[in-house]
């Protein structure tokens, strides 16, 4: 009502607005200047929503630190001599001696998306790539398996698609 009756002593009645001055003088109407509004949700289920907001937002940040701990396992594997401390008890990772060769580098692998499959499993897209004087380059996808064992990521599996590099 005070909003209404300050329009009108400006001189400007309500008739003069038309269909859009009669719905904003219902809304203006509709809004309780004093006194507390009944609450559109209950205080509950704000509460809800702001727990799974939160509760989502630390899902996300655990998962980034998943990844990265996941890249950091297989920059690990790149590494024969420690190459053993990151496999799990049962791991399934094939011969990778048969990409050897003269004049031609062991294969190393980069991360490149990681999906997690559970809390405990991940599945990591790779290239594999092999470097040599004769070659220069060469690469093929490869693909890991890793689950955590102990509170660490470990490969379980490695495949490296296509013919042998």
């Amino acid at each position: 009502m005070l909003m209404k009756r300050g329009v009108e002593e400006m001189g400007h009645g309500i008739e003069h607005w038309g269909i859009g001055g009669q719905i904003f003088m219902r809304i203006v109407e509709s809004v309780s200047m004093k006194g507390s509004a009944a609450p559109r949700h209950f205080v509950h289920m704000k509460a809800l929503w702001i727990v799974s907001f939160c509760l989502a937002a630390n899902a996300w940040g655990d998962e980034a630190d998943d990844r990265a701990a996941i890249q950091k396992t297989v920059a690990t594997f790149n590494d024969t001599h420690l190459r053993s401390s990151v496999l799990a008890h049962d791991a399934d990772v094939g011969d990778l001696s048969r990409y050897g060769g003269q004049e031609v580098s062991q294969v190393y692998f980069e991360v490149k998306t990681v999906r997690m499959v559970t809390a405990e499993v991940a599945v990591a897209d790779a290239t594999g790539s092999q470097f040599g004087s004769v070659i220069i380059k060469r690469s093929l996808p490869a693909v890991f398996v890793l689950k955590r064992e102990s509170g660490e990521w470990r490969i379980a599996l490695l495949r490296i698609s296509g013919p042998c590099l």
